[in-house]
C-alpha cells in the first residue's frame, strides 16, 4: 500500500492480492469498499478512482470528515499489514 495526504487531498493505492489469507483479503476489501461508498455518497472531489482485479486507487479532495474516513481506512490497512506481514506490505507515504 502507498498513501499520502497533502492539505485536503488524500491518496491511497493498493496493488496485488493478499494471497494466502482470506481474512486479510476480506479485511482489505471491506475497507476499500467502505472508502468507495463514502466517496460516492459525500461531497468530495474525486480526481481518480480505480477498482479492479488486484488494484485499488483513490485520489480525492475533501473536508476534515473525508480525511478522517481516509485516515481510518489507512490505519485499518496498517493493522491488517501488522497481523499479516507476508500478505500485506505498507510502503508508506508516496
Amino acid at each position: 500500500m502507498r498513501y499520502g495526504r497533502t492539505g485536503d487531498r488524500c491518496r491511497l493505492e493498493l496493488r496485488g492480492h493478499a494471497a494466502g489469507s482470506s481474512a486479510a483479503c476480506a479485511g482489505l476489501s471491506a475497507l476499500t469498499n467502505a472508502l468507495t461508498l463514502y466517496l460516492e455518497r459525500h461531497p468530495v472531489r474525486v480526481h481518480a478512482l480505480e477498482e479492479g482485479e488486484g488494484v485499488y486507487s483513490a485520489d480525492f479532495t475533501g473536508d476534515d470528515a473525508a480525511a478522517a474516513v481516509w485516515a481510518c481506512v489507512v490505519l485499518g490497512i496498517c493493522s491488517i499489514a501488522a497481523a499479516y506481514p507476508e500478505q500485506v506490505e505498507v510502503a508508506g507515504e508516496g
